[in-house]
């Protein structure tokens, strides 16, 4: 679901969003068997501080604590177009990861790095 995720934030110019700059897939062998390997060339984005994750969540949220509380599907129906536009983003991905590691900062801005916890596509 990462490269689904990554594809979408290539497309949609969110800037909750990681700037995704490229998707490459390799074929490799890898102890006698053929793999493939995915690549996803991404922005340098900084650690997000407890702080930071606790101003932003209130503008998705105003009863989550984090963004692993934040009921997604409400986050559609907000008044903020990139912010609905995450909203169903998160929904039909199905977002389970939004640790604090998978949120990372942009500048002062908040950015969505991995909210899906499986690697499959």
């Amino acid at each position: 679901k990462y490269v689904e995720y990554a594809r979408e934030c290539m497309s949609l110019q969110n800037p909750w969003l990681p700037r995704v700059y490229g998707i490459e897939t390799r074929e490799v062998q890898w102890k006698g068997k053929a793999i493939t390997l995915t690549f996803v060339f991404l922005e340098k984005l900084k650690r997000a501080k407890y702080l930071d994750r606790v101003e932003s969540v209130k503008k998705f949220s105003r009863s989550a604590i984090d963004f692993d509380d934040v009921n997604w599907r409400r986050v559609r129906r907000n008044k903020d177009p990139e912010i609905r536009q995450v909203g169903k983003l998160l929904t039909k991905l199905e977002a389970n990861d939004l640790q604090d590691c998978n949120v990372m900062l942009r500048g002062k801005q908040i950015v969505f790095t991995d909210p899906v916890a499986s690697g499959e596509e």
